[in-house]
């Protein structure tokens, strides 16, 4: 079953910068972090649809331009954030309910209560879309309400300074 993905990008508050910019909008090989994310979830099967929630000013144009709007297989809306991570998650989520405006709507069933969303953080650009489908299907077979990819310290090692 395909599930929509949530990109959380939101650059707000408690959001963390690195030299004094947002980290979604750092650098690797000519792109920055968050469009890593969004083609990695391009090639993932369980993904029907991306949605990425931060400073759409910003961030429209990123993927608007030819290299990367090329590369986009799956439907990709950007939506300007909001106050905070937890209005940025709830708003995204009301815009990936079945027949939703592009404002959203409430969930007014069992149905829209059982909807399934992957949440990702804009600042993954490790993030495979093998270990990203693989997290969809485990959770997915096991029946989560809620399931959490985590990655040990030991793999990490190698990006320390």
């Amino acid at each position: 079953m395909e599930v929509p993905a949530i990109v959380t990008a939101g650059d707000r508050r408690a959001a963390k910068s690195v030299y004094g910019k947002s980290k979604v909008f750092l650098e690797i090989a000519g792109l920055p972090l968050v469009v890593h994310v969004v083609l990695a979830l391009q090639r993932v099967p369980e993904i029907s649809e991306v949605l990425v929630v931060g400073d759409s000013e910003r961030l429209q144009p990123l993927f608007d331009a030819h290299s990367v709007k090329s590369r986009l297989t799956k439907p990709l809306r950007v939506v300007e954030q909001f106050r905070n991570l937890y209005e940025n998650c709830w708003e995204g989520f009301r815009r990936t309910l079945p027949g939703a405006p592009p404002d959203g709507r409430d969930p007014v069933s069992e149905a829209d209560l059982d909807h399934q969303v992957l949440y990702l953080s804009g600042d993954l650009p490790f993030a495979t879309p093998h270990e990203i489908a693989a997290l969809v299907r485990r959770s997915q077979s096991a029946g989560c309400d809620y399931a959490l990819g985590l990655v040990t310290h030991q793999a990490l090692v190698p990006f320390e300074p």
